[in-house]
């Protein structure tokens, strides 16, 4: 998939989209946390502490307009340190199952992982304060609803699902965040893929492993249903996946 976030075409509709943030179109705002489930994220908060330091604390401003008769609206979210002072900022148009990950990469670089739009995602590097952001050039493709990192193999385990689909896993080759990166679709990587299972959902990293619920399709007595079974994915397996991409 191509990124457009920097094409002039899309940057062109990211500025006009952007006057939705005028002051008088505010609407609320709210505190928020990382993922509830991102382990990593608790693990460095502990680290912060056992350090002096403070959490971090994220807060979201939503907006709304109207121009033309065509609603448009917003979210921004701030990142305050432990002093309150603002350390990164952005905005999307799209925060439905939006989500927000602190990644500790093998690299020694911390990131801020958050969804933009409804089917891109950013990313912006504490250590170097730099941004990067990935707006696929696709009508509709796999929405973002969480992610989790394995610092063994530098691989990002994306939840999520493809429009009006059941739910979904799909990998990153996240060895170098900052860079566009390989893509693979794990049902359609099964043995079976759509014809064998209906959904997928993410447990944890084992190791090096991939650790999944799968609702598999059972047929008995003329009738389809499904069982929930748990599943084991090798890092060889999925590493031959890439390898197809």
């Amino acid at each position: 998939m191509i990124n457009i976030a920097y094409t002039p075409e899309y940057q062109a509709y990211y500025k006009e989209w952007e006057t939705v943030f005028a002051p008088k179109n505010f609407v609320s705002s709210e505190l928020m946390l990382p993922n509830a489930t991102d382990l990593e994220f608790r693990k460095l908060q502990l680290k912060r502490w056992a350090n002096g330091m403070g959490e971090y604390r994220i807060e979201r401003s939503y907006y709304k307009a109207e121009n033309d008769g065509n609603k448009l609206w917003g979210a921004e979210t701030k990142i305050f340190d432990e002093t309150g002072a603002t350390i990164y900022q952005y905005r999307i148009d799209d925060d439905d199952g939006d989500f927000i990950s602190l990644i500790r990469h093998s690299n020694q670089h911390e990131y801020f992982l958050f969804r933009t739009g409804l089917y891109g995602y950013g990313l912006y590097d504490l250590t170097s304060k730099q941004e990067f952001f990935y707006i696929p050039d696709e009508p509709e493709t796999f929405i973002w609803t969480d992610a989790h990192y394995n610092p063994i193999t530098n691989m990002l385990a994306v939840g999520g699902c493809f429009w009006a689909c059941p739910n979904g896993v799909t990998l990153l080759d996240f060895s170098d965040p900052m860079k566009e990166t390989k893509w693979v679709d794990v049902i359609s990587s099964l043995d079976g893929g759509y014809d064998k299972y209906d959904g997928l959902d993410f447990i944890r990293w084992h190791n090096n492993n991939l650790i999944l619920k799968a609702d598999e399709l059972v047929e008995e007595n003329d009738k389809i249903s499904t069982k929930s079974v748990e599943l084991e994915i090798s890092e060889m397996q999925y590493r031959e996946w890439f390898e197809n991409v």
